[in-house]
């Protein structure tokens, strides 16, 4: 992965991000969170643009002018989102996009506590030490959390005595800079997802104002559970990750691993994902449907909708009655067998 350095970007002129009105946006906004890059920085969370704020916790490591290209085999779905805003919205990463290197994102990454001490080597999914802020709050929760936590697209600034600016293409942070993460709640929200778990079945959605769209095709059915990482930060049933190209949902307790994945398939192609097509079928991969040539970074399944630690994941095996999705750990490959339909409910949003 390649790394830019202030230093190395002497000579690089950097445009600002398209401008975006956060006053025209207000009536969306669902909170802001204000991080400030120093050591022992504030983290807090506003739910009135601004007027008021409520500390949730520190900074224990600050970044100090890095930010990294995601590799070829690493967070390409990043590409997918528009620099200078969130690439990713886990219980374990908040990832921001802050400009394109050589072929892929550049991103920086707030933290939760629990990777500070983890060797980039040891994390199944994007890391980077240098390229990350580290916190002292715990996964899952803050910014890592469904109240706290923006979504994915959702737009980053930089706070300047007080105003707050785009986040300009090609970002470093410097000591002391403020980031503030703005989450917005689309006007018609996602109240559920409802797949027949087989293929050729349809994912179909229902939202806030009682209106159903189909989204998608199933391209190839889940069947079983995986070892995926950030699951250990969240309980059962429960959204663990969204970015432009996986909705993630645990099936295991806190402190275990367990969850199966939803992928769109043109992302499920890239070369580096073969694995996925694979004997152990833990990711359920959708394709669009004919009027729309892909999926990936698009809402309301790959942005703008879905908060880490949000949703009800349910099941019906056969023609059974719905239950909650089974307690399973590790990888499993047939965990999910029989599945016959799934439906994941975000009665936070209005179910």
């Amino acid at each position: 992965m390649r790394s830019w350095t202030r230093a190395g970007l002497l000579a690089l002129v950097l445009f600002a991000a398209p401008a975006s009105s956060l006053q025209a946006q207000d009536s969306q906004e669902e909170c802001r969170v204000r991080v400030v890059n120093s050591f022992r920085g504030a983290i807090e969370v506003s739910r009135n643009r601004g007027a008021t704020w409520r500390l949730l916790g520190r900074v224990i490591r600050p970044n100090l002018g890095y930010a990294e290209e995601t590799s070829p085999t690493g967070f390409t779905a990043a590409d997918w989102v528009s620099d200078g805003t969130v690439a990713a919205s886990a219980v374990n990463a908040i990832h921001l996009k802050v400009g394109s290197g050589e072929a892929h994102a550049m991103l920086i990454t707030l933290q939760p506590r629990e990777l500070m001490g983890q060797d980039e080597a040891g994390v199944k999914s994007y890391f980077s030490h240098q390229a990350s802020i580290f916190t002292d709050v715990p996964a899952g929760t803050g910014p890592f959390g469904p109240e706290d936590s923006p979504r994915v697209g959702n737009p980053v600034y930089l706070e300047r005595s007080g105003e707050l600016d785009p986040l300009p293409s090609g970002y470093l942070p410097r000591l002391r800079d403020v980031l503030v993460l703005v989450s917005l709640r689309p006007e018609v929200d996602l109240t559920e997802l409802h797949v027949a778990n087989r293929e050729g079945g349809l994912l179909r959605a229902r939202f806030s104002d009682g209106s159903r769209k189909v989204l998608a095709r199933v391209e190839r059915a889940v069947g079983a559970v995986g070892r995926f990482g950030g699951s250990a930060h969240v309980g059962v049933g429960r959204i663990r990750a969204n970015h432009p190209g996986v909705i993630g949902v645990s099936t295991s307790p806190k402190g275990q691993i367990g969850a199966f994945q939803i992928l769109p398939s043109r992302h499920a192609r890239s070369p580096h994902l073969a694995y996925v097509w694979g004997n152990v079928p833990a990711w359920l991969i959708v394709g669009p449907l004919t009027d729309r040539p892909f999926l990936e970074g698009l809402a309301p399944l790959f942005s703008r909708h879905i908060r880490p630690g949000s949703g009800v994941c349910e099941v019906r095996f056969h023609q059974g009655p719905w239950q909650p999705v089974p307690v399973r750990v590790g990888k499993i490959a047939d965990a999910l067998e029989g599945v016959t339909e799934i439906r994941i409910r975000f009665p936070e949003q209005g179910d």
